[in-house]
């Protein structure tokens, strides 16, 4: 794999992000990302997954704005649809799912973090947002749910 570097810790499978200086995502890492997935699914000798970066100081910036933006209609549906099977894929894992976060994670990078049973956030002068919600984006309601299920629901002000 070009942008995922998969390797085993015992019985976890560690999955690197590394595609350029913040993991920015375009189809073919999410393409990997869900192979990968796939494979730590399937794998007997794989008992947990970890999701981690190789890149200092960067999770995930999110999605490749100038490549992903650039796709015309149909690619642009594609990778969203993908990027969607990546999300509902860790989502449903029926394998604990870690997210070592040692920096940013914005948007789409955000979005797969939510996905984590666990996340652990480095200390630093590190953000975690949701972009999308600054221009007024709808999220689906799978998104929605997650980011609930993170964070919890909204509590009525007194």
């Amino acid at each position: 794999m070009e942008f995922v570097k998969a390797s085993n810790d015992s019985e976890v499978r560690v999955l690197e992000l590394s595609r350029g200086r913040a993991n920015a995502m375009n189809l073919p890492m999410v393409e990997e990302l869900i192979e990968a997935v796939r494979y730590a699914e399937q794998a007997d000798g794989v008992r947990a997954l970890v999701f981690s970066s190789a890149q200092p100081g960067f999770f995930s910036a999110g999605f490749d704005i100038e490549e992903v933006f650039a796709y015309d209609r149909a690619a642009m549906y594609h990778f969203f649809g993908r990027f969607m099977e990546l999300f509902r894929r860790v989502l449903h894992l029926a394998k604990p799912v870690v997210g070592a976060l040692a920096g940013h994670a914005y948007a789409g990078g955000a979005f797969l973090a939510l996905t984590f049973d666990v996340r652990v956030m480095a200390e630093g002068d590190f953000g975690f947002a949701l972009n999308e919600i600054n221009f007024g984006a709808v999220l689906p309601p799978t998104l929605r749910r997650a980011l609930i299920n993170a964070v919890g629901p909204r509590e009525p002000r007194a």
